[in-house]
């Protein structure tokens, strides 16, 4: 049997198993894992790899397929993630978003796209790799792991607890579909503003007569200079901007959460912002808190009433690329086009939760399935993609391992 020779109807089947079970993952509010992460298992033993579930944080668990030891080749990490938004308003839905209805050449339902499909496409290449009977030099690992999107939170404690259960000489993103390959991988900074200020009555003077400083408009002057990025220093990229995707060429402070005040005649203490930066590879999360610090002293200096300072959130991430030469970017380009698959881009992006995979060895993003209408109603993915994207990653695995 051909790695090839995939089941159209094996990858439609095990997409809607996959589909028809939860897995919502919504921070700080659900959690959903376990009953995916036990069919992960299953579906993954039954095709012939050996399977371990790693779970260095409580109800995040990690499942690992894989074949047997490597004999003088080389180890391959395949990483999916599991979880999936939200389903959202189901107003807005004209599919069952747990449903996984087929309607010609689309799958709807949540997740379809991002990514459940795609494992289902690796599950099937991984049986097709066991079933050719070809004699492995390497070793295929197979990593799915729950989050979404950069919140692959359960990455970064198993890498510390037990690094041996994850380790591969490269790991392969399979999030999306195999149109580009992506090398290089922006991190981010997530950080919390905090504006003081002294709170009390709208319309009255302090006690000493003068005007109250608010912090809201202190915070509000401050998100104005930082919302220009001007102030980081930074080196555009060859593989960032829109020739590439939708990725900026520039680094990106984003103002997400903004928390202040209780009562519309009441002036507060504090004023917060929760903001998302996005650094290019010349950059780092030291180079890029000191242009932070640099600007605030700035505007500190500029405004003798501001007291602003910051604290940094969870999971902060360090930019990280991989050569071009790398020989897996060969290996990819020459197995497209042995399927007569056009050749993928290379591409940089922002995204991408498995930077704690980048202290192991180098992290790519070739994917293997298809579709549209991720985080959206009606997400769906395209049967005939999910096909061509196993049959890619399992040439692409033979080629490798071999």
């Amino acid at each position: 049997m051909a790695a090839t020779a995939v089941d159209r109807d094996e990858i439609v089947e095990r997409t809607q198993r996959l589909v028809r079970i939860p897995s919502q993952y919504i921070e700080g509010e659900l959690v959903q894992h376990a009953e995916i992460a036990r069919e992960l298992a299953a579906e993954m033993r039954e095709v012939g790899l050996e399977v371990t579930v790693e779970e260095p944080l409580a109800d995040y668990p990690v499942v690992i397929g894989s074949t047997g030891p490597a004999t003088g080749g080389q180890t391959i990490g395949v990483i999916g993630h599991y979880s999936t938004v939200a389903i959202g308003d189901l107003a807005e839905w004209n599919y069952e978003p747990l449903g996984a209805e087929v309607v010609d050449n689309r799958i709807y339902g949540r997740g379809t796209a991002d990514q459940k499909g795609g494992i289902a496409a690796v599950i099937v290449a991984a049986k097709n790799l066991i079933a050719s009977d070809t004699y492995l030099k390497g070793r295929l690992r197979i990593l799915l792991v729950p989050g979404e999107g950069c919140t692959e939170m359960a990455l970064e404690p198993v890498v510390a607890q037990t690094p041996d259960a994850v380790r591969c000489d490269i790991y392969l993103d399979s999030d999306g579909g195999p149109g580009k390959i992506s090398l290089v991988h922006g991190g981010w900074i997530w950080l919390e503003l905090v504006v003081s200020g002294k709170g009390g009555h709208s319309g009255a003077l302090t006690s000493e007569g003068t005007v109250p400083v608010n912090p809201i408009a202190k915070l509000v002057d401050v998100l104005a200079r930082l919302q220009v990025p001007d102030w980081l220093q930074a080196e555009r990229h060859p593989l960032f901007g829109q020739a590439y995707g939708r990725y900026s060429e520039d680094p990106i402070v984003d103002i997400n959460v903004l928390r202040a005040g209780s009562k519309v005649n009441i002036i507060p203490n504090e004023a917060r912002a929760q903001i998302d930066i996005r650094m290019l590879p010349s950059q780092s999360i030291a180079s890029t808190l000191a242009d932070l610090d640099s600007v605030l002293d700035e505007l500190r200096a500029r405004d003798p009433e501001l007291e602003v300072e910051y604290r940094m959130l969870n999971r902060s991430k360090n930019p990280h690329e991989v050569s071009p030469d790398h020989p897996v970017i060969a290996a990819i380009r020459e197995t497209c086009r042995e399927l007569g698959e056009p050749e993928p881009k290379l591409s940089g992006s922002f995204g991408g939760g498995r930077a704690a995979l980048a202290e192991m060895g180098p992290v790519l993003h070739f994917g293997a399935g298809g579709g549209s209408g991720a985080h959206a109603p009606d997400e769906y993915a395209l049967i005939d993609r999910l096909v061509v994207g196993s049959q890619l990653h399992a040439r692409l695995y033979e080629r490798l391992l071999t």
